[in-house]
């Protein structure tokens, strides 16, 4: 089972997110000013081109953490304008400080810290300068500009150092969230469904009558709106949408060079100086006696310093193209003279070629222009459908502008409503509505709608005769839970009778085996509600009983597996909690320096110039 670190580390993420909110506590925002400068900090001024540096690192920061390419409009929403102005104001306010105090470090502390980065590095894992000049001149930097940021930044760690806090260095704690977070658990699931079943329970009249008084209260439906509306979708507008050949054509013959993909492999590579050391080794792998890995490791070399990644055949160095293109996964490849010394590769996956032809991609292009279309044609229709609307228009005139379809919908606190209109926006589009068609809401699936209230039902208890069939149904379930129930003990009873090598049969049971589920597992046995249960059972062979809607899930616990302290997982979260813990720590230390520098610095932001800023992102 692959594990997943993100989900356990997600916190980390935010506390990056309030690390550059430290001391951040702005009054006053002026308009106007120098587009340039979009802060003052006391004498100090943050430029228009530090924001837009430091907002690009970040969103690709948070675009990697994530996973996905963070749009602007979500930048906003997770705050990282304001961590990024933060952060620039907190570093201003020390570098003040720092200047008053006379603090600094010297050349010799800023050189090891930019020898030691592997952004710097070549392949060989060697601090190569012309690599350097490059990255900072990408980055819009000037060779002493990046050597005074770094020393800005250790000066600064100078100011806001602290001594390791005996909890980090505790054990015990950082062993405790490591054993929670790895701990592995085995079991077996038993399920038995008896929801089907409640047609073959009699229930009289009579108790259904009693039940329906004594609980009025349960059966009441709130006030509802009795809501018409008129639906264009992006897939009803693309199916009225022909798409001639030649453009199928055209579309295959502009795209075919970013569809079409060559084989690639991934390797990793190991460079020796010397052959003969490069032989050694090579044979020492033959034997067994060590493996690739371990090998990188005796070299401290990192999996990321190995992997060179997929390649297509003519990226990889021309001696070593014949071998690892008739090679097979695993494979051994090596020593091979290049221009780094001698290089042994191991073969780790495959992809291979990728070339389609048009008709392997008619549909595919012809769906896809179908939809493009469709979305440039509803983008026409709005203002047009606003037109007509304000007119006086109804939903039937609007078919007349393309293929709207009418529909009804009573919504009211309990509603569930259709999966393409549960967002929050058409919430308050509902709540919104008068008894005239409204204004065009474009639904985040591209499709368009207008509405109009009908009418308010008031709140209400319904008869007995139209809910009969829920009471019925309420009533068997409740049944069906208390046999489940009955059932369930009776078998934890059972198995606890029994021996190990002679457990009870099970036949109307569902059995599966779950084998080493972490605390992020789920799956329609065991729900997330369910696995957090089983992490709660004491020893193995206990159990856990859930039963909802007439379904037993009954799981008995097998085994515990502890973290393995040696693997290289443990270790890598072990040090993620340690510096977490640090972090915390330094935050909450650093949030009351900073804030007591910043008592007698006046703050001035340009909201303007940050809007400007993002504008251009």
């Amino acid at each position: 089972m692959k594990f997943s670190i993100g989900k356990f580390f997600a916190w980390i993420l935010v506390g990056f997110l309030l690390l550059g909110l430290l001391g951040f506590g702005i009054t006053d925002v002026l308009v106007g000013r120098n587009s340039n400068t979009i802060a003052k900090v006391g004498k100090s001024k943050i430029s228009a081109q530090e924001f837009a540096r430091s907002f690009q690192q970040e969103l690709r920061f948070y675009s990697q953490q994530l996973g996905k390419d963070i749009s602007i409009d979500e930048a906003k929403s997770l705050g990282i304008p304001q961590v990024v102005l933060g952060k620039l104001i907190n570093g201003k306010i020390l570098e003040s400080s720092l200047k008053r105090i006379g603090l600094s470090r010297g050349d010799l502390a800023v050189s090891e810290i930019i020898l030691k980065d592997k952004t710097f590095h070549d392949l060989s894992g060697t601090f190569s300068k012309d690599i350097y000049k490059s990255a900072i001149s990408r980055a819009g930097l000037k060779l002493n500009e990046y050597e005074d940021l770094i020393r800005n930044e250790l000066s600064s760690s100078l100011l806001l150092g602290v001594q390791e806090s005996s909890q980090i260095r505790n054990p015990f704690i950082v062993n405790l969230l490591a054993k929670y977070i790895l701990e592995k658990r085995s079991g077996l699931a038993f399920t038995l469904d008896l929801s089907d079943t409640k047609n073959s329970y009699r229930i009289d009249t009579g108790e259904q009558k009693d039940f329906y008084q004594n609980n009025l209260e349960t059966f009441r439906v709130p006030e509802t709106s009795e809501i018409s509306y008129a639906i264009l979708s992006v897939k009803d507008m693309a199916e009225k949408i022909e798409i001639q050949d030649g453009e199928i054509t055209q579309f295959y013959e502009d795209n075919i060079s970013n569809i079409e993909r060559e084989a690639a492999y991934n390797v990793d590579r190991m460079i020796f100086k010397l052959e003969a050391e490069a032989l050694d080794s090579l044979k020492r792998i033959t034997i067994g006696q060590t493996s690739f890995d371990e090998l990188g490791q005796e070299k401290e070399l990192s999996p990321e310093d190995l992997n060179l990644g997929f390649l297509r055949i003519n990226e990889f160095e021309e001696s070593a193209r014949e071998q690892i293109e008739s090679s097979e996964k695993g494979d051994i490849i090596g020593p091979l003279k290049s221009g780094l010394g001698y290089a042994i590769y191991r073969v780790n996956d495959f992809q291979p070629a990728f070339k389609p032809t048009i008709e392997e991609l008619r549909d595919n292009i012809k769906t896809k222009l179908s939809y493009e279309k469709s979305y440039d044609r509803i983008d026409n229709i709005i203002n047009d459908a606003n037109e007509e609307i304000a007119a006086g228009a109804n939903f039937e005139d609007l078919k007349k502008l393309g293929p709207f379809q009418q529909k009804e919908l009573n919504y009211n606190s309990t509603a569930t409503l259709p999966n393409y209109l549960e967002n929050p926006e058409f919430k308050r589009f509902l709540a919104s509505l008068e008894e005239y068609p409204s204004d065009i809401l474009r639904l985040p699936n591209g499709s368009i709608i207008t509405a109009k209230l009908e009418n308010i039902r008031d709140s209400y208890i319904p008869e007995f005769d139209e809910i009969k069939d829920k009471i019925f149904d309420q009533l068997a379930l409740e049944r069906i839970n208390q046999k489940l129930r009955t059932i369930s003990e009776s078998t934890q009873s059972d198995f606890s009778n029994s021996s190990l090598s002679a457990k009870p049969t099970l036949e109307e049971f569902k059995e599966e085996i779950f084998n080493d589920i972490d605390r992020s597992f789920s799956n329609a046995t065991l729900t997330s509600e369910i696995v957090e249960n089983v992490f709660k059972i004491e020893k193995k062979y206990g159990f856990y009983s859930n039963i909802v809607d007439g379904k037993l899930t009954l799981f008995q616990l097998t085994d515990i597996l502890e973290f393995d302290e040696t693997s290289e997982l443990t270790k890598s979260i072990i040090l993620k909690i340690q510096e977490n813990l640090r972090s915390q720590i330094q935050n909450d230390i650093g949030y009351y320096f900073i804030n007591s520098l910043r008592e007698n610095v006046e703050i001035d932001v340009n909201s303007v110039a940050i809007d400007n800023i993002l504008s251009r992102f």
